[in-house]
């Protein structure tokens, strides 16, 4: 018994030493630790924020086959291209830089915070009225030439339905427009936010594979 104290004795010395070292070299490198820590929350923050947010909602997502199920087809005419604007949508870019302009995408292409700024239809999204009046039967963009897409009326997405791409709900955008929040700020904001749906489709498939736990 008295071996064992003696033991005890002899070793709570080390560990104290052993801890006191630990803690020391943390200290030191606390910068690189903080900035380690600081880069693995800047990963996880989007996840946890989606997560949050389709926790918040509590409410069935929505989830759509493809872009005719967001498109509206009476909208402002303040989203239509003007005549001028057209042929630099649909270009299919110049001289160094060349990316094909298609519009009327079944599935939309990624949103960006500067879609406001209606870059061409190689980055953001266009439909023509044939193709959202036809219900998606119809897609110009497959039998027109460039010219002939050109005389045709078409626009960008509205707020609401960028919104509705990132799985927010149906009203999200009206409320915002109701508050007073400007289009351009609201297509930020939509080109900025973590898709609800994706967020809620990756961790469902985690969680339904066992890969983390609920």
């Amino acid at each position: 018994m008295n071996d064992k104290k003696m033991q005890n004795k002899s070793t709570r010395p080390l560990i104290i030493i052993g801890i006191a070292i630990a803690f020391f070299l943390f200290l030191l490198n606390l910068e690189m630790m903080q900035g380690f820590l600081g880069s693995f929350i800047d990963i996880l923050t989007p996840f946890i924020v989606g997560f949050a947010i389709a926790y918040i909602l509590n409410s069935p997502l929505n989830f759509f086959e493809n872009t005719i199920s967001v498109l509206e087809k009476q909208v402002d005419q303040k989203y239509f291209l003007s005549e001028r604007i057209k042929p630099t949508i649909l270009s299919d870019g110049s001289a160094s830089f060349k990316s094909r302009s298609d519009i009327d995408q079944i599935i939309a292409r990624p949103l960006t915070a500067s879609m406001h700024k209606m870059h061409r239809a190689c980055q953001d999204n266009y439909f023509s009225d044939l193709y959202i009046n036809s219900e998606g039967q119809d897609r110009p963009s497959e039998r027109m030439t460039k010219e002939e897409l050109a005389q045709l009326a078409i626009r960008k997405l509205t707020p609401k339905e960028a919104f509705l791409l990132q799985g927010f709900p149906q009203d999200f955008a009206d409320n915002a427009k109701m508050a007073g929040v400007a289009d351009g700020a609201m297509y930020k904001q939509a080109g900025n936010a973590v898709s609800v749906n994706t967020i809620y489709a990756v961790l469902y498939y985690l969680i339904q594979n066992r890969i983390i736990k609920e």
